[in-house]
């Protein structure tokens, strides 16, 4: 019922938090220009040996694995920021060292032939700058403006962050998205994740209520399970019919002055400006909703699969039961 594009969202996006393959792809592939740079080891050394720099457009000898990795380094290459050291494996030539731009863009000059070596620590020696007759005058002098850093433990860095992690780079990946405004309500501190899964999925659509099932060519009765009069959806099961909006009365306090019968949505924002002063409470009444919520929809289940019947007191005190050994455990 849910996109697996969806379900791959992170949580404050309106996903479950799984990473998907590409999101998975793409920090992996930072994770390899990052160790390239700052670890020594036999995959680094022979990634800079054969390939040079990952900002270098690949040939057409490349393997699939290190164009993917160009194609990453050329979409976060504004996320990665150079240090100079004296044993760094920057490439003169095609990293952006030369305060976040390459050498030729930084000295405004495309004819850099004078320099042998491909590698920057080989115009390095003891912090300074040793070039060689041929090198111009010009090259000289921007270059060494740059200052040589002794003491630095990467030559790379993610962000200015001092040790980046491969979260960082999943977290990356989504962070063009917009932010949804309820995940702080599902997935509140004290939340209980089956309780909070069913709640995610009547916020994104998820439950098979009789209208859902419409939309997808599912025809069934479209009366609801448990009024047996009307139609079945998510806002009239939370919390429109009477059966569940009496158990909200019951364990919510002040849920049943609203004018209209609430959607989640509004119960949630609702309780979020009620309980503004005590996160506590505010998560108590959070983990109560959600379970609420979870305890009708099985309640439902059982009506329509099961030909069993709980009356709303039965079901409000396996709401309590439930609460209280969540709170206490």
């Amino acid at each position: 019922m849910v996109s697996w594009d969806t379900v791959c969202l992170p949580k404050q996006n309106g996903g479950l938090g799984i990473p998907s393959l590409n999101a998975l792809q793409f920090a992996f592939n930072c994770s390899v220009i990052h160790r390239m740079y700052n670890y020594s080891s036999p995959l680094s050394s022979w990634l800079s040996s054969h390939y040079t720099s990952p900002w270098r457009p690949p040939t057409p000898k490349a393997s699939k694995f290190w164009v993917s990795v160009c194609r990453t380094a050329a979409i976060v290459k504004s996320n990665f920021n150079f240090v100079i050291t004296p044993n760094a494996p920057i490439s003169l030539l095609w990293d952006h060292w030369c305060n976040g731009t390459t050498l030729a863009d930084f000295v405004d000059d495309t004819n850099l032939g004078c320099f042998s070596s491909p590698l920057l620590k080989n115009y390095i020696s003891n912090l300074n700058w040793q070039f060689a007759d041929e090198v111009p005058q010009h090259l000289k002098i921007a270059v060494s403006s740059l200052q040589i850093h002794e003491s630095a433990s990467s030559c790379l860095i993610w962000k200015d962050l001092v040790k980046s992690k491969f979260r960082d780079f999943v977290e990356d990946f989504y962070n063009s998205l917009h932010v949804c405004s309820w995940n702080k309500f599902v997935w509140h501190k004290r939340n209980s994740l089956k309780h909070a899964v069913y709640v995610w999925l009547a916020l994104v659509g998820g439950l098979k209520t009789k209208d859902a099932l419409k939309l997808r060519n599912i025809y069934v009765p479209a009366i609801c399970s448990l009024c047996q009069s009307a139609p079945e959806t998510v806002y009239h099961l939370f919390f429109e019919f009477q059966y569940s909006f009496s158990i909200l009365n019951s364990i919510i306090p002040g849920s049943e002055n609203f004018l209209l019968r609430p959607t989640i949505l509004q119960l949630f924002h609702w309780l979020e400006s009620k309980y503004a002063a005590s996160h506590l409470s505010l998560n108590f009444m959070l983990l109560t909703v959600c379970c609420i919520i979870y305890q009708i929809w099985k309640e439902r289940n059982c009506r329509r699969f099961g030909n069993e019947f709980k009356s709303s007191s039965t079901l409000l005190n396996s709401v309590k039961k439930v609460v209280i050994g969540k709170v206490f455990n």
